[in-house]
């Protein structure tokens, strides 16, 4: 059967295609449609759309999100829970602990939570009887009874994976960084601080063991209402990182550094600021030191992204990157990475991008590289006469380059890279 199948499918290749040729319609087999999923722009503070996420059926957790007891955990609790009435303590408490928690109990405003009064944190790992019993006693303290029924996506969540409260909304995220510019750029300040515990305003914030929950630190309490500004003020200054010393130089450094991408990658006038931060340079490349360094990443109207770090105290760009889509598909060509014409091209490049007129001192293939989904291509390093240094990186298959360059104010420092002294003097 299957040959005579195949031989029908030969036999009418050709009629289809003459048909084709000649523009006319052939009937294909009717095909079911695909069904369509409709997305909703609809702006949701409550925790429904969650739900989902939190279908349990029993088992013992593992690494998900699973808002319950096990079958054996609530029968342990069931004995637990009569013990407690007869005198039985844990021996630590639990309700609203903020700090490496492991098991906590938290109490709510109702009118925030959708009528929720307490919400549990419950661990990865199975449940011993103190866990369990200090679960009966924060209950207890705040006037409930325990029953490991009424555990649900809105009032816990056990051992990490997706938060069991709503995610910020678009609007929320949009002032959010607003606000964010007004405090670090002009020194706007809530009126009221963010405080973690939850039942002081509503917002929360407990530092978990991440061991006990997948490798997540905090767990977040957002009210199922819009925030105020007033409030996502008061959370990001709490949240804020940076250095406040800096705060109200911002302007200046972007200002910078936007004129130093413009004269080492060649960054035009019109790019839209997307994230900015202050730190050690050498805490992220380790060719650098201890130096001050503002970074920040842009786009181009066009879609390339443009990212720089500039010393905060010298004002010099330490390095400067450019990346835009290759849109190459895999090649498997190989070609001599060191013919010259690999360092010709360089040269163009670095001499394009590059604005001040400093003059190239070398260029030199590096070898082969690999090019993720483009396949195979060749780097080239640049040396300015000012001791800039470029990377470049060309496929083969096009000769063109390979995603942007990448800019350092100097030359890798192997010896920072590799330090197991197969660079030292002595080798």
């Amino acid at each position: 059967m299957r040959k005579w199948f195949l031989i029908l499918m030969m036999l009418a290749l050709p009629a289809a295609g003459a048909a084709a040729q000649e523009n006319e319609v052939v009937a294909l087999p009717a095909v079911e449609p695909v069904a369509q999923v409709d997305v909703s722009s609809v702006v949701d503070y409550t925790t429904a759309p969650l739900r989902e996420y939190y279908a349990w059926e029993g088992g013992e957790p593992v690494d998900e999100q699973a808002p319950r007891m096990s079958a054996e955990e609530s029968e342990r609790a069931e004995t637990l829970l009569r013990d407690y009435q007869a005198g039985a303590r844990p021996q630590q408490n639990v309700l609203d602990r903020m700090e490496n928690v492991v098991v906590g109990v938290f109490t709510l405003s109702p009118g925030d939570y959708e009528g929720e009064t307490l919400f549990t944190l419950l661990p990865v790992t199975p449940l011993t009887d103190e866990q369990i019993l200090e679960v009966i006693d924060a209950f207890a303290q705040s006037g409930r009874t325990f029953d490991p029924d009424m555990l649900s996506y809105k009032n816990c969540m056990r051992g990490g994976g997706i938060e069991a409260t709503r995610f910020f909304q678009e609007d929320e995220r949009t002032r959010r960084s607003i606000l964010r510019d007004l405090y670090i750029r002009q020194g706007l300040n809530a009126k009221t601080a963010y405080t973690p515990l939850v039942s002081d305003d509503g917002l929360g914030m407990a530092s978990l063991d991440p061991d006990a929950y997948c490798g997540l630190e905090d767990f977040l309490f957002l009210p199922c209402c819009r925030m105020t500004d007033e409030e996502l003020l008061s959370y990001l200054i709490y949240r804020e990182g940076g250095d406040a010393a800096e705060y109200g130089k911002y302007t200046e450094y972007e200002k910078t550094l936007r004129a130093e991408l413009m004269r080492v990658v060649g960054a035009p006038l019109v790019l839209t600021r997307l994230y900015e931060s202050m730190g050690r340079m050498g805490d992220s490349n380790v060719s650098y030191g201890d130096e001050r360094a503002y970074s920040v990443s842009f786009e181009a109207i066009d879609g390339t992204n443009y990212w720089g770090a500039l010393d905060a105290d010298t004002g010099e760009v330490l390095t400067a990157n450019v990346w835009r889509e290759s849109g190459l598909l895999y090649s498997d060509l190989h070609l001599d990475p060191f013919d010259e014409k690999w360092a010709e091209i360089a040269e163009d490049v670095v001499r394009a991008a590059r604005g001040d007129g400093v003059a190239i001192a070398s260029a030199e293939s590096r070898g082969e590289c690999w090019l993720n989904e483009a396949g195979y291509g060749v780097q080239v390093d640049v040396v300015m006469e000012d001791g800039g240094y470029y990377t470049v990186k060309i496929a083969y298959q096009n000769g063109a380059v390979y995603g942007g360059l990448n800019y350092e104010s100097h030359a890798p420092n192997l010896e920072r890279m590799y330090p197991d002294e197969m660079f030292a003097k002595d080798n």
